[in-house]
């Protein structure tokens, strides 16, 4: 939870208010917490907008221009949740990251447009550091290694009755001290397993750093198997 005075994200990120008639309840997919929950009052929330499944005739307010929002959010102790901003991106945040290792920076999975988007906390909200290619084809996770060094991240390679492993893959990133990335290592991902239209090809969903920093495991449900990884100092992979 990050602690906020004003009631607007300012100068070059979130800087229009969102009316309360917007607050697009059905499209949070990840709340990012950010700062320090014992010592405020108030705190700053982000939310990313995935869109709607294919198969979801029902989703109605679902449109290009609604996915690709990074909205933002102010929170009290008492629950209360209020709307305050919002800022376009170029791809779908399906996934936020934050880790209270690395407390002043966030990363957003962008999975319609294969990339990474990375941002760093200042003082009036959140500052667009850069995108960079994702090493593979729909990211859909990606998490901070304990030593708040190297970002990994996960490419699901979409749609699920695809049948090649084009873009299905992990990817690491070093992380800068203004929360920029540069790629370290790729490694692809190539298989199936038993069911049809689902697992016809490999599609990587999660890739989870372990404790230590040193380790991490990346679970493909196309292929019905968890890999591990080594995770160099420098973010190879191995």
């Amino acid at each position: 939870f990050f602690k906020r005075n004003s009631n607007c994200l300012g100068s070059g990120i979130m800087t229009s208010c969102l009316p309360s008639a917007l607050q697009q309840a059905l499209l949070l997919v990840l709340v990012a917490t950010l700062g320090l929950l014992a010592q405020s009052s108030e705190y700053f929330v982000l939310a990313g907008a995935a869109g709607c499944d294919d198969t979801d005739t029902a989703c109605l307010r679902d449109c290009p221009g609604a996915r690709r929002v990074l909205w933002s959010y102010h929170l009290k102790r008492t629950g209360a949740l209020t709307p305050t901003g919002r800022m376009a991106l170029d791809g779908t945040p399906a996934w936020l990251e934050w880790a209270p290792q690395l407390p002043r920076c966030v990363f957003a999975a962008l999975v319609d447009t294969g990339k990474i988007a990375a941002f760093e906390l200042v003082t009036n909200g959140l500052l667009m550091r850069g995108e960079v290619p994702s090493g593979g084809i729909n990211p859909v996770y990606a998490a901070v290694t304990a030593d708040a060094a190297t970002l990994l991240v996960a490419n699901y390679h979409g749609p699920d009755d695809v049948n090649n492993s084009r873009g299905a893959s992990v990817a690491s990133f070093r992380i800068a001290e203004n929360c920029e990335l540069a790629l370290a290592a790729i490694v692809n991902h190539s298989g199936k397993s038993v069911v049809r239209g689902r697992q016809d090809s490999a599609h990587v969903h999660s890739f989870v750093p372990a404790r230590d920093h040193r380790l991490a495991y990346a679970c493909d449900l196309g292929q019905d198997l968890i890999m591990s990884y080594r995770v160099g100092p420098t973010g190879a992979l191995e």
